[in-house]
């Protein structure tokens, strides 16, 4: 074992062969590949129905808007198109309903 000093940010040659040793001579393996839909349970298409979001939370009680269903403020793939355009709110305050879903 070398026990010399190397400067910081220098590897020696020793040093880079000792590296397979100490993970037990295993590489790390190659990642996942992704998941088809098919596999995720995603088989329909996604809307977002009504508002949940509670108002009154930080008084202690229960009000909710009234918002039927999410309508984006902005095109599709935008920032704005995650606000609703009804109640102001963030998407995921909205419940989300996966049409054709097991």
């Amino acid at each position: 074992m070398d026990l010399s000093v190397v400067p910081y940010g220098q590897i020696s040659p020793e040093a880079e062969c000792g590296k397979a040793e100490q993970n037990g001579g295993l590489e790390s393996p190659p990642p996942r590949p992704a998941l088809p839909q098919q596999q995720l349970g995603l088989k329909g298409k996604v809307r977002y129905r009504e508002c949940l979001k509670n108002h009154a939370a930080s008084i202690g009680g229960h009000a909710n808007d009234g918002c039927g269903e999410f309508m984006p403020d902005g095109e599709e793939g935008s920032i704005e198109a995650l606000r609703c355009a009804a109640c102001g709110c963030h998407r995921n305050f909205h419940r989300k309903e996966v049409a054709g879903r097991d």
